[in-house]
């Protein structure tokens, strides 16, 4: 049983890669680059600016609501918490399979914030 799970999961990885391969292949990765290379300091300059706001802003929500709660996590936690549950999120089919319950995870082992509460 253990040894059709291992191919299993190699065939998937296989075509996983595959498909990726495939995908980048059709991108046009040098109009990519041509567009990278056009933008100016001030061009990357605003998009992070506007990328950290939002970023802080969404976690100022959480930073509410943990103040209210009285839980001790600093914004800094907050930002990491929320960062790691949005790259999960990012590379896995929906938040629910990875993003969410990471997030809960590392506010329940790292800060000790409740199971129900977090």
């Amino acid at each position: 049983m253990k040894h059709s799970a291992t191919i299993i999961a190699a065939l998937t990885w296989l075509v996983s890669a595959l498909l990726a391969g495939y995908i980048f292949s059709r991108l046009p990765l040098a109009d990519f680059l041509t567009a990278i290379a056009s933008l100016q300091l001030t061009d990357w300059t605003v998009w992070i600016g506007l990328n950290v706001i939002v970023l802080v802003l969404l976690a100022t929500r959480w930073r509410i609501l943990t103040h209210a709660l009285d839980l001790g996590i600093s914004m800094l936690q907050i930002l990491g918490v929320r960062q790691a549950g949005a790259l999960i999120s990012f590379v896995t089919p929906g938040p629910q399979f990875g993003g969410e319950p990471l997030q809960v995870v590392w506010l329940w082992r790292r800060y000790r914030v409740p199971g129900p509460t977090a």
